[in-house]
């Protein structure tokens, strides 16, 4: 079970955190997306430069859904105090329309990190007394798929397209009791 750090933290066994987006990962955010921006624009679709040209003001309001808590919005951070990963749950104040999202570094993919972040995002939302969360992956991206799998959601068939991507979804759905605490599985993602 993860140990509970301190300020917006949640500490795994393996050395990669969960917190909570604050202003203070800014810089550090920003650097993620766009080392990665290529990679994801690839596999997800791309945020544009608007964006970019944005980016503070969008993190501002990223922050206040987390304040507010309508949002779990969360960064992985590994040991150098990188962010290697983002992992959210938003709408979390409406059951019918919680969904779970996450992106990975290129250079990390492989490692286990989209399952630990899905894990203990799902962890972090029963605690917050979500009850129902939703996904959705792309039809071409097994690596995903096996990670949802691996945490316990269930797929639903097929689902709409995020905005600003041709290809098609699968959704997903996973149900958490009080007390979740996601099966920690061995598969190896790749995403």
């Amino acid at each position: 079970m993860p140990r509970r750090g301190s300020g917006n933290q949640i500490r795994t066994d393996d050395s990669v955190r969960l917190e909570l987006l604050s202003s203070g990962h800014a810089r550090q955010l920003e650097r993620f997306e766009l080392n990665n921006r290529d990679f994801f624009a690839s596999r997800i679709g791309d945020r544009g430069d608007d964006y970019f040209a944005h980016f503070d003001e969008r993190l501002a309001e990223l922050v206040e859904e987390n304040r507010v808590g309508t949002s779990l919005l969360g960064v992985l951070v590994d040991p150098r105090e990188e962010v290697v990963a983002r992992v959210n749950i938003t709408d979390i104040h409406q059951s019918d329309s919680t969904e779970i999202g996450s992106r990975v570094a290129k250079s990390v993919q492989g490692r286990g990190i989209a399952r630990t972040g899905v894990r203990l995002a799902l962890e972090l939302a029963a605690a917050h007394g979500v009850r129902v969360v939703h996904a959705r992956v792309a039809a071409d991206n097994p690596a995903s798929r096996r990670v949802l799998k691996v945490c316990g959601f269930e797929a639903t068939g097929p689902a709409p397209s995020p905005d600003g991507s041709s290809r098609a979804f699968t959704g997903y759905v996973i149900r958490l009791g009080a007390e979740t605490e996601m099966p920690r599985g061995e598969a190896k993602d790749h995403s």
